[in-house]
């Protein structure tokens, strides 16, 4: 097994867009799944098919990204897509939807796919360093074998970042509930300026 140009061929691949990467026009649900399928068909040796028109339309249904304008797609909806498509298989969808909002309290759509896309690249990256230097160590066993402690590895590493997310989401919510609630709570009427003189007379 030549695992140098294994690791290096999935170095090459891990580049994800950037804002200026998206088209400026908009796109109509066709073409937006091409384009989806572009970006991310590099990423997995499966067929597995990332995002579906139905995909899409749930979640619009659900408040994730914005409805289309007439039934087009602009940068806005697309960069959320990009992020969808990378983070669910570690958060639910309606949290991943909750978290970009949050991000975008503080943040422009462009900085956030930007901040996004380069953190990812920049562990992607990391992690793969760590499992070639592994790799690297037991380079003398079968084939079978490197590849089973490698997938073995990079499952334990996903593991806990993931489990870190939850925790952090979990977090996050802890510290947005209490200013939500203050929001919701009605205000209580002032008192009246006789009421007030009455009681300290």
């Amino acid at each position: 097994m030549n695992y140098k140009d294994f690791f290096e061929t999935r170095r090459e691949n891990c580049r994800l867009p950037r804002w200026e990467d998206l088209p400026d026009i908009e796109l109509y649900m066709d073409q937006v799944i091409t384009l989806m399928a572009k970006f991310f068909g590099k990423f997995s040796p499966k067929e597995e098919t990332l995002l579906t028109p139905s995909m899409i339309n749930n979640y619009v249904k659900n408040g994730i990204i914005p409805a289309p304008v007439k039934k087009k797609y602009s940068r806005t909806h697309l960069f959320r897509l990009i992020i969808i498509c990378v983070m669910k298989p570690v958060l639910p969808i309606n949290d991943i939807g909750a978290l970009i909002e949050t991000l975008l309290k503080t943040r422009s759509e462009e900085e956030v796919l930007n901040l996004f896309t380069e953190q990812y690249e920049e562990e992607f990256l990391k992690t793969m360093d760590v499992l070639e230097k592994n790799t690297e160590k037991r380079a003398g066993e079968p084939k079978e074998a490197l590849l089973s402690f490698s997938v073995m590895h990079a499952a334990a590493i996903a593991g806990g970042s993931a489990f870190y997310a939850e925790y952090a989401l979990d977090e996050l919510k802890k510290s947005i509930a209490p200013a939500e609630e203050a929001a919701d709570e009605p205000k209580k009427p002032a008192k009246s300026a006789k009421k007030t003189q009455s009681k300290n007379s």
